[in-house]
């Protein structure tokens, strides 16, 4: 549901950027590390054998990551992460937020409105029919009304 929200807030960080987020305070963290596993996963899939063990076998042998990146998967660091965003945009977002559980934030969030609107627009109704009310000011003054009803 986070990664959903963040990102349908179209907030998805560079990978170097996401790097330093996973380091931070803890909502930012939770967020980052969301990101992270989806990046790895995203990773994994580009693989011939859709595992990692390619790619650790050539930084084992010294490569760069980002070679090792290359020789795995066939994109350039920059070609991955605009692969792995696109990749995001498309498999999560608003409407599976929405589907899992936003809705819900959303219809509360309605409710309330309405609620505010409703009371908002009889207020001088409401007001109006207090006028002319005698209320009563002590205990003494209500229990002498109720002996006599």
């Amino acid at each position: 549901l986070g990664l959903n929200l963040t990102v349908a807030r179209g907030r998805i960080p560079t990978l170097p950027a996401l790097d330093d987020a996973l380091r931070a305070d803890r909502s930012t963290a939770e967020a980052a590390y969301a990101l992270a596993g989806s990046a790895v996963a995203f990773l994994a899939d580009r693989t011939v054998d859709r595992s990692l063990q390619p790619l650790f076998a050539r930084m084992k042998s010294g490569l760069s990551f980002d070679s090792s990146v290359a020789l795995s998967t066939g994109y350039t660091a920059t070609r991955f992460e605009i692969a792995w965003r696109k990749e995001l945009k498309r498999r999560y977002g608003i409407g599976l937020w929405l589907g899992a559980g936003g809705m819900w934030f959303g219809i509360i969030g309605l409710v309330l409105v309405a609620y505010w609107l409703r009371r908002r627009r009889d207020l001088p109704r409401r007001e109006a029919l207090d006028v002319g009310w005698d209320v009563a000011t002590s205990d003494t003054e209500v229990q002498e009304s109720d002996e006599r009803a």
